[in-house]
């Protein structure tokens, strides 16, 4: 990785949940900070905007010690909400905002704002005020605030936070377009998996304020490090057991509804502690065959239910006795029928053993 433009070592405020952040940020690299409410994500992003004060820990920018410089100078962009926009002033005036404070020059800044706004599709509405935009519109002019200045780091906190999914998408998709066409240093803070995916090059997940994976979106997907990471990204089947055996870094487990099967260990303990095995719905191979039929490490299973979702099928699959195993499937592929006789598997590489959480 480049060198760090931003570096927070032991990162801690107890107030705001943070119990210890450490994070190195590159120029031109996006880290989303993921986590449910009260994880500390918000809390950082206020410490290191001058909002509030740490209470541990050290920072530094461009190898300067950051809280020695008043937060006026330290040259981030934070996201205001539409709500906070002037609402008297025009598309042109509220953009221009940010460029006056910094001091950058009149004759450099219509062509700032102009690049800008034509990124962000409010080309055309310069002359109409925020109360005359539609609610996208509005979300566009705040996010055109808080680059059009080119700040050393944009600072975003939950910046889809109310949108619809739909809208949440869209703009997330021209926000991601818009960082690398800019080159711009962002660190976001959300709840929200699918925006850290979609928007960050590395995410660091939170959990009761302390870091506990960091990994790129694909890395976090396929090969989360805890239960609580594999519950946050993406959906999974977990399925609780005891450990029989360790064997390198895979786990024989006994599932508590009956069949044995394999797993990569991830946070599992040893021979008899328990755990949970997670498996990715669609890495769940289903079959219209006895498991015999299927092959080896296949288990009996049996098709309770199926729901048409569009882009996929859901199957609902019983294993043993009273296990439950949902799988997703493109649409127009066979199924089993329900009822029928139905065989399910999994490479054991593609499944993970979690300690069990109390």
């Amino acid at each position: 990785m480049a060198a760090s433009l931003l570096r927070l070592e032991g990162l801690r405020k107890a107030a705001g949940g943070l119990h210890r952040l450490d994070l190195e940020l590159a120029a031109g690299e996006c880290v989303a900070l993921l986590g449910p409410a009260g994880s500390g994500k918000t809390a950082a992003l206020r410490i290191l905007a001058g909002q509030d004060t740490a209470d541990a820990g050290s920072a530094t920018l461009h190898g300067e010690p950051l809280f020695r410089i008043p937060p006026d100078r330290r040259g981030f962009g934070l996201l205001v909400p539409p709500a906070a926009l002037f609402r008297n002033r025009t598309v042109q005036e509220n953009v221009a905002h940010p460029l006056i404070a910094r001091g950058v020059p009149a004759a450099e800044q219509p062509a700032r704002i102009a690049r800008v706004l034509t990124l962000l599709g409010l080309d055309g509405f310069e002359g109409r005020k925020p109360p005359q935009l539609p609610p996208l519109q509005q979300l566009r002019l705040c996010l055109a605030r808080a680059v059009v200045a080119e700040p050393a780091v944009l600072l975003l906190d939950d910046p889809l936070d109310g949108l619809d999914p739909a809208m949440r998408q869209r703009l997330g998709l021209e926000m991601r377009g818009l960082f690398r066409r800019l080159g711009l240093t962002v660190l976001l803070a959300t709840r929200e998996a699918p925006e850290a995916m979609a928007l960050a090059d590395r995410i660091i997940v939170l959990e009761a304020g302390a870091v506990v994976q960091v990994a790129t979106p694909q890395a976090l997907y396929e090969a989360p490090a805890t239960a609580f990471v594999a519950s946050l990204v993406g959906e999974n089947n977990r399925l609780p057991g005891t450990v029989l055996a360790l064997e390198d870094d895979m786990a024989r487990i006994r599932l508590d509804c009956g069949p044995e099967v394999e797993a990569r260990v991830a946070d599992a303990g040893g021979p008899g502690s328990r755990c949970i095995v997670a498996v990715r719905l669609e890495k769940v191979a289903v079959a219209a065959m006895s498991a015999e039929e299927m092959g080896e490490g296949a288990l009996p299973a049996a098709l309770r239910d199926q729901v048409f979702l569009g882009d996929h099928v859901r199957l609902l699959l019983e294993i043993g006795e009273g296990g439950m195993l949902v799988a997703r499937r493109p649409p127009g592929t066979r199924m089993p029928r329900i009822g029928g006789p139905a065989a399910v598997a999994w490479d054991g590489n593609a499944a993970f053993a979690y300690r069990a959480l109390r």
